[in-house]
């Protein structure tokens, strides 16, 4: 049973859209934009758990890549332990 979410990643190819749509979605705008270790990230906070669309940056042959067969995947998802 998952009893605490700190945060969970999703990749997108353009993050511009998905921003769009979750913008609309959760009825806010993301709390940060920032970038890092080539990829671009928008942060929205859910109440103590952080939501982040990420996407490669272009050109970065760094950066890790989106699925080319989906738009979008679960990246990562931390689960903090029961106290």
């Amino acid at each position: 049973m998952i009893l605490e979410l700190a945060h969970t990643t999703l990749m997108v190819r353009d993050l511009d859209i998905a921003v769009q749509h979750y913008r609309q979605i959760l009825d806010r705008e993301p709390d940060s934009r920032t970038d890092s270790e080539g990829l671009e990230y928008a942060v929205f906070t859910l109440g103590n758990a952080a939501f982040r669309i990420a996407t490669r940056r272009a050109r970065d042959p760094e950066a890790k890549r989106a699925p080319r067969n989906s738009t979008s995947m679960a990246k990562d998802c931390s689960i903090l332990p029961s106290a």
